[in-house]
């Protein structure tokens, strides 16, 4: 059964939504009997742990599942914050989009060029696409409480034409890997990094000039979405197998899809004359409707999307020129059905490409290689942008990035050269300040899914693999 019509996320789904709606009317329990018969037994559980504290959420996977979930969707910042640090390891169920994907202006790909090292360990996993060179990765414990990141060390490796990286929590990562014939797969990790599967292999793309990032929209760690030609693959087993769900009329293409529930999908489109456009599914994508937003221009592009089951989204737009990037936020509070987009853009300056990922629906982090940062948040109908100037000290670009939410993000920061550098910037406090992480190695896609720590793919030597790094292995 595919996670779009099981019942029993149907179910869960209406049932957390129940509650929600009853809370946000002053009522603090939801009574069985006040919902539909088919869910009352769902309803009621949900609504007695949504009244409960994080130390007393049951330390098993039903109740991790549960507990992200609830917390998730209360829109309590607060409360998220600290079941995701005491459920970090167990939560299997986070909602996640990929971030720290390289997001670039116009619709010319460029790989980002680091500089290699020969210190490759010989011993490490590879993926399914590089030749292993044995030895046994250690286990994973199954809960670890960790109060600052630590730093970065080797776990694993790829093949150097693996693409991309998404981690969905501690230990659920992808990347997008390369099979026989030239078509692409989806390789999943289950331990962190330390070793890959590769993931069936995908249809060859509908020929187009916009390039394919295999950005991921993940609802629970094996459960995932991303757009694929003028449709979204589906998986529940983590792309082991998938299927493929239609979403646009031929010519148009999804560039990028969040769907936090098993009814609630957004995408960003790609229409004919090359402008963007936004659609939305209230069915688990079985119909789609184009929603009401402000005209988005040919020469603005929407780089990141994200929503969360409340409803709220959030779509950082990029526009301008290389020589002055512009930044705004378009979002919206009812599952992507309509959309508001202020008038003022924010100026980035001199960009020759750029790095963005948003950690919620209402907060996102852009930068580049000229030293700026780039901070969106949305409370309420009001978009804020701070423009920073790297801390004193910093090297001058960022060569990857990621939010594990909208206060806690990493900078993979550049060398005077040029090329990646081998500290790891941190904040917890939305930017305010940062602590530096160690790295042996320049990240070149970095994942961070929890706030205490990421997962990146490093370069090695000139004709070696892509490291593993990890901080979250204990």
């Amino acid at each position: 059964m595919s996670e779009f019509d099981g019942t029993s996320e149907r179910l869960i789904d209406q049932a957390i939504n129940a509650v929600i709606a009853a809370r946000a009317t002053g009522v603090t329990a939801l009574a069985p009997e006040s919902a539909p018969t088919a869910i009352g037994e769902c309803a009621a559980l949900v609504a007695e742990l949504s009244k409960l504290n994080e130390m007393d959420w049951p330390a098993d996977e039903v109740g991790d599942k549960i507990a992200l979930r609830t917390a998730s969707a209360s829109g309590s910042a607060g409360r998220v914050r600290g079941w995701s640090r005491w459920l970090a390891v167990g939560a299997a169920a986070a909602v996640a989009l990929a971030a720290g994907a390289i997001q670039l202006l116009g619709p010319t790909g460029l790989r980002t060029h680091v500089a290699r090292r020969a210190d490759v360990r010989s011993d490490l996993a590879r993926s399914p696409n590089a030749t292993a060179n044995g030895g046994t990765p250690e286990s994973l414990t199954a809960m670890a409480i960790v109060s600052r990141p630590g730093a970065m060390r080797a776990v694993g490796a790829v093949s150097s034409s693996d693409d991309f990286l998404t981690c969905v929590t501690r230990t659920a990562c992808y990347m997008l890997g390369t099979t026989k014939d030239g078509h692409a797969d989806i390789a999943k990790s289950q331990d962190g990094g330390a070793s890959w599967s590769a993931g069936e292999s995908l249809p060859a793309l509908p020929a187009t000039d916009w390039p394919w990032d295999a950005s991921l929209s993940c609802r629970a760690a094996l459960t995932c979405v991303t757009g694929y030609g003028s449709s979204m693959l589906v998986t529940s087993d983590g792309f082991a197998h998938y299927r493929i769900q239609p979403v646009a009329v031929p010519g148009r293409q999804v560039l990028l899809a969040s769907c936090p529930t098993a009814l609630s999908c957004v995408a960003a489109m790609l229409n004919r004359n090359r402008s963007e456009a936004f659609s939305y599914s209230g069915d688990g994508g079985m119909s789609w409707a184009t929603a009401s937003a402000p005209p988005i221009r040919v020469s603005q592009h929407v780089v990141q999307l994200r929503c969360d089951r409340a409803g709220a989204c959030i779509a950082l737009l990029v526009g301008g020129t290389s020589a002055d990037v512009q930044v705004n936020a378009a979002f919206s509070a009812d599952a992507g059905r309509t959309w508001q987009e202020p008038q003022r853009w924010h100026s980035l300056g001199n960009q020759q490409w750029l790095r963005a990922a948003c950690g919620s629906a209402r907060e996102c982090l852009v930068s580049g290689n000229n030293g700026n940062l780039g901070w969106i948040q949305v409370s309420g109908t009001h978009v804020s942008v701070r423009i920073l100037a790297f801390p004193k000290g910093w090297l001058p670009g960022a060569a990857a990035l990621s939010c594990a939410t909208g206060r806690d993000c990493f900078v993979q920061t550049m060398q005077s050269s040029g090329y990646g550098g081998n500290t790891i910037e941190a904040t917890r406090d939305g930017g305010r300040t940062w602590t530096a992480i160690a790295t042996p190695d320049p990240a070149v896609y970095l994942s961070c899914p929890v706030a205490s720590g990421c997962v990146a793919l490093a370069a090695g030597d000139s004709t070696g693999p892509f490291i593993v790094l990890s901080n979250l292995r204990s």
